[in-house]
Formats: structure tokens, C-alpha cells, sequence
């Protein structure tokens, strides 16, 4: 079992992707935040390699300035992860306004929208945080209700044509 190479490995790319965003960018380049993310999913808890993995991930992604990174990551982390992931693309998305149409047309912002977080959390405030930078009736669009809500509108007013 070479677990304790993986470790040291994931230690180091994350002492490297911390240490500039131009660091993070190449890593991100090289797929290492999703194939950290691999192995932090299939290791098993309280092991060193799946905490190794869990900081350089953290790492890298508290520097990554490309949100072509950090998108498909929206996918399949971890609800402890993906809080970091989302406080990133806020911090990118209020730096750079011009980003915030891609983000809502690749459907990140219908993603978030998705995200089941306990309100008072870190996670909660960064998703707020996003949606802030948006106009409410484009946050409204991508949320999961809006099309029930579209319906009762339908409803209500072919209530009152009768």
C-alpha cells in the first residue's frame, strides 16, 4: 500500500497551489483539484492520505482564480468541500462582473440555487453572497420552484378570466 506517498504527494501539490493563484492555475491545468478530489472521496475516513488530500484541495482551490476549474468541482463534492469551492466563485465573481452571465448560462447559478445548505452556515452565506450579484428575478429563474410558481401564476390568472 503506498498511502503514505499519496499523503506526502497531496501534501506537496498542495504546499505548491497555496502558494500563488499563477501556482493554482497550472495545477488546475493538470486536473490535480479533481483528481485530489478522487481521492478524497474514495479514501477512508481518519486516514492521512484523506486529510492530506482534503487540505491541498482546500488549498488550491482558496487560490484558484479560474472558474473553468472550480465549475465542475460544483458537481460531485462533498457538502464539507464544496463550501470552499463556493466561497472561491464568490470571491471571483465579485472581482470579475464580467463572468457572471457565463456563470449563470452554464448553469452554476441554477446549481447553487440546488444546494441544500443549514442557513446559518459558511456555505449559505457565500451562496448568498452569489445570488447578491445577481438581479432577484434571475436568482428566482434558476431556483427549483420557480416553475411551480410560474404555474400558480398561470393558474391564478386563468382563475380570475372565469
Amino acid at each position: 500500500d503506498q498511502d503514505h506517498i499519496k499523503a506526502a504527494a497531496a501534501w506537496s501539490l498542495g504546499q505548491i497551489g497555496r502558494h500563488s493563484t499563477e501556482l493554482a492555475k497550472d495545477l488546475a491545468e493538470q486536473n490535480v483539484m479533481q483528481e485530489l478530489l478522487d481521492v478524497y472521496i474514495k479514501t477512508e475516513d481518519k486516514s492521512d492520505l484523506k486529510d492530506k488530500s482534503k487540505h491541498a484541495l482546500k488549498s488550491i482551490i482558496q487560490q484558484c482564480q479560474e472558474m473553468n476549474a472550480l465549475q465542475p468541482l460544483l458537481d460531485k463534492t462533498p457538502e464539507k468541500m464544496v463550501k470552499y469551492v463556493v466561497a472561491q466563485m464568490a470571491v471571483i465573481l465579485k472581482n470579475k462582473p464580467a463572468l457572471r452571465k457565463k456563470f449563470a448560462e452554464e448553469d452554476c447559478l441554477k446549481k447553487l440555487q440546488e444546494i441544500k445548505a443549514p442557513p446559518e452556515s459558511k456555505l449559505q452565506s457565500s451562496i448568498n453572497e452569489i445570488n447578491d450579484l445577481f438581479p432577484p428575478e434571475v436568482v428566482q429563474h434558476y431556483s427549483p420552484d420557480y416553475i411551480n410558481v410560474l404555474i400558480k401564476k398561470v393558474e391564478e390568472q386563468h382563475q380570475h378570466l372565469d
